[in-house]
Formats: structure tokens, C-alpha cells, sequence
């Protein structure tokens, strides 16, 4: 190994952490407008269902994340070793979450939200599915 290997692999790994951070300010960028036009959707749809912004809002943001990072693993080949194998399975698995949270499917957004792995999305996220539980009743239970 030579010194310009080191470097070149610092900076990649340097390129790849600072395009995660970009893919996050993306990601809730997209999330914003995103939400309000899911929310606006539903309203029509559903007249009487309570506003889900903020279940929209963390979803989409989540699901943009976790795509746009599976791309940049991808990309940049910062896959490898043996957990990031893992990491790649995880982002598809979060991606899958996210659609399926979408619908506003409470088990699926309850599940969605252990999975980020972010004590601020859990303590978020469980104030807002105590007040919510019940409107997020599955499918098949929300038409008895």
C-alpha cells in the first residue's frame, strides 16, 4: 500500500460521507412539497380523515434517503466489506418500508420508524402514533 493509495482512498470515502450528508438536505427538501400534496390527496379522498403530514413527511424523507444512498454505495463502490452488504440490504428494506408506511398502514409505519435507527424518529414518531393510532387503522379494520 502507498501513500497516494491513502490518500485516494481517504478521499473517496471523504466524497461519499459528504454526499450522504447532501442526500439528507435532498431528501427533506423533497419531503416538504411532497408531503403537502400526499396530504392534499388524502383530504380529497377521504374528507373526514385527520391531516397525516407529518407521517407523510418522515416517510418520504426516509424513502428518499434510503434511495438516494443505496445509489451513491453503488456509484462511489464504498461497498466493501461484509457490513456493507448488510447496509445495502437495509436501504432496500427501508425503501420497502417507506411504500408500504405510504399507504398509512400503521404497522408498516410503526416498523418503518424502529428501523431508521434514529432516537429522534422513534421519540417523534411515537408521540405522533399515540395521538394517531387509531386513525391509522389497517385497511381491512378501517371499513368494519
Amino acid at each position: 500500500m502507498t501513500i497516494q493509495s491513502l490518500f485516494t482512498t481517504a478521499s473517496s470515502l471523504d466524497l461519499v460521507n459528504t454526499a450522504q450528508v447532501y442526500i439528507a438536505l435532498i431528501g427533506f427538501g423533497v419531503a416538504l412539497p411532497a408531503c403537502l400534496v400526499l396530504n392534499r390527496k388524502l383530504m380529497a379522498d377521504e374528507p373526514g380523515a385527520r391531516p397525516f403530514k407529518w407521517g407523510f413527511y418522515i416517510t418520504v424523507a426516509t424513502l428518499v434517503s434510503s434511495v438516494a444512498n443505496l445509489v451513491v454505495m453503488v456509484r462511489f463502490h464504498s461497498y466493501s466489506g461484509e457490513f456493507t452488504w448488510l447496509e445495502l440490504v437495509y436501504y432496500m428494506v427501508l425503501a420497502m418500508l417507506c411504500g408500504w408506511a405510504l399507504s398509512r398502514d400503521r404497522r408498516a409505519f410503526l416498523i418503518m420508524t424502529v428501523c431508521t435507527l434514529s432516537p429522534f424518529v422513534w421519540i417523534a414518531n411515537g408521540w405522533y402514533l399515540k395521538y394517531r393510532w387509531q386513525d391509522l387503522a389497517p385497511r381491512a379494520a378501517a371499513g368494519e
